[in-house]
Order: structure tokens, then sequence, then C-alpha cells
């Protein structure tokens, strides 16, 4: 699609091409469309499972695990140099994101 559009800008683009290009661009905005609805739809589950996992936990919703914290370590470390794992973490007000290396795991927050 892109070439197309390359070619329809220099005004190069015979008319069945122009009319396939204008199909493929609806296709691509209703593909977008669903894939934004189901983004939307996927953070608000995510944003109810931790309001129900907070009010179970009485507001405790993630907990450090260093047994698991090891077992992933050592998972990178058999992956080879460079291997690390990033977990992002959505809550209603903030975002976390844990970066894990074999021999590290850094921790950021942010709005």
């Amino acid at each position: 699609m892109r070439r197309l559009r390359e070619i329809d800008k220099h005004g190069m683009l015979p008319d069945d091409d122009k009319q396939r290009l204008k199909e493929l661009q609806a296709i691509s905005r209703q593909q977008e469309i669903a894939f934004n609805d189901f983004i939307t739809r996927l953070l608000a589950g995510l944003k109810e499972d931790v309001r129900k996992q907070a009010a179970a936990t009485g507001g405790a919703v993630f907990t450090v695990n260093q047994e698991i914290t090891a077992t992933l370590q050592k998972a990178l470390i058999s992956l080879g140099k460079g291997a690390v794992a990033a977990q992002y973490l959505i809550a209603d007000e903030n975002v976390r994101i844990i970066l894990t290396t074999p021999d590290r795991q850094v921790e950021k927050s942010g709005i």
C-alpha cells in the first residue's frame, strides 16, 4: 500500500490501481479502528482486574517474589548476552515498568 501511495503522489497510478488503493485504505482504517477498540477494552479489563486484586488484598496489588525473579534471571542468562525482560504494570494513576537483566532488576514508575 505504501508503494501505491507513493506512485499515486506522483500522479502515475492507473485508475484500476487507484480504486484498489482506496479499498486498501478503507480496510486499513477499519482494522485500525478495530485494533484501537480492542486495546481500549483490554486496558479497561486490566484496570478492573487491578481494582479487584487491590480490594481482595487490602491494597497490596503487586508483591515482589525473589524466587520468581531469580528464575527469570536464570532464563535470561540461558538466552545469552543482551537478553532482558520488560514487564508493564498498568494502573489507574500510573504505569510501572520493571526491567530485569541477568544480574539486576530496575523499576520505574510514571504517569
